[in-house]
């Protein structure tokens, strides 16, 4: 793993991250020691409909498939859109800097994690 954060750092370009794998010669297997401490937020503020909440939870699914015991959350500002699709996982509200404002296509600058 030490070698992997010492490549990043080292990468000058987003296009050098995709060969992080093959060049420091890890095997054709990712095996859960790899990712064992990974976590990963999804980031969801829709934008008019159902199409955004849709994408991020096929890659919630995704990842979970492809790496189990992996702890993936999802933060987003509609969170009723994802109980309406039938998601029970936990969902992290994010809210808008300014209340009352819409919570649909905004910047994530102008948002603010509810509880935390």
């Amino acid at each position: 793993m030490e070698r992997f954060k010492e490549y990043i750092l080292k990468s000058k370009k987003l296009s050098e991250l995709y060969d992080v794998r093959w060049k420091l010669h890890i095997g054709e297997k990712i095996e859960r020691k790899h990712y064992n401490k990974l976590k990963i937020g999804l980031i969801n503020v829709p934008c008019g409909g159902y199409g955004d909440v849709i994408k991020c939870i096929k890659i919630f699914t995704y990842l979970k498939k492809w790496y189990p015991g992996i702890n993936v959350q999802i933060l987003s500002s509609s969170k009723q859109k994802f109980r309406n699709l039938g998601i029970k996982a936990p969902i992290i509200d994010i809210k808008h800097k300014t209340a009352g404002d819409d919570p649909e296509c905004n910047k994530f600058k102008d948002l603010k994690l509810s509880n935390n």
